[in-house]
């Protein structure tokens, strides 16, 4: 089974097939594992409290990805009995399932200029509890590699930009923009600074 992947979105190619599969799949992959015997309702509490921050998953979203995931060999299942309700769907990882996760966290990131993208980053951090060291260190690396150089990007461009896109004469008009955009960049660029910072004391604490 080989993965590629764009978009949020993995096309799986397996016996010939090509299976294109979101990123909650993998999300989920990754929750069975830390989770062994969850059933969907309780991996969707799993993202609302934990990795709800970063990413978010409806009960709608969360059943048929786990459809998908069974169906795929990825996952199994066991049912536990319940009087007067439908049976409960105890979910694990198979071997196939581990490699799949695996191989998705050890994709290198690739990296948007967007704060979505910093979250999807971070949250895919979440994950690797499983993984060696190594691989984890080697990711943060490329991250704050990445997200120091975005900030300079930020920090030497940005307000010069936002202001050429501005087309009104009017110079109070322009002051006001100047200023509100000034702060806003501004928060950017320490929110940048945050993550960059926390990804070198990960960094220290591992290695």
């Amino acid at each position: 089974m080989t993965i590629e992947y764009w978009e949020g979105f993995c096309m799986v190619r397996s016996e010939g097939r090509k299976v294109k599969r979101p990123e909650l799949d993998y999300v989920l992959l990754c929750l069975i594992r830390m989770h062994e015997d969850a059933s969907g309702y309780q991996l969707h509490a799993f993202i609302q409290e934990s990795t709800g921050f970063l990413y978010k998953a409806h009960l709608s979203q969360i059943y048929p990805s786990l459809k998908r995931l069974n169906e795929s060999g990825l996952v199994t299942f066991t049912e536990v009995a319940r009087e007067g309700k439908p049976d409960l769907k105890l979910y694990r990882v198979t071997d196939a399932g581990v490699a799949a996760s695996e191989e998705w966290l050890l994709r290198p990131f690739e990296f948007e200029y967007t704060r979505e993208s910093a979250d999807r980053f971070f949250m895919r951090l979440v994950f690797m509890g499983h993984l060696p060291s190594e691989e984890v260190l080697r990711c943060l690396d490329r991250g704050i590699e990445e997200l120091s150089r975005q900030r300079d990007l930020h920090s030497r461009r940005a307000l010069e930009t936002e202001m050429s896109f501005l087309t009104v004469e009017d110079p109070e008009v322009r002051d006001r923009y100047e200023r509100i955009w000034e702060r806003e960049l501004a928060f950017f660029i320490a929110e940048y600074d945050l993550r960059i910072e926390c990804l070198r004391k990960l960094r220290a604490r591992l290695s």
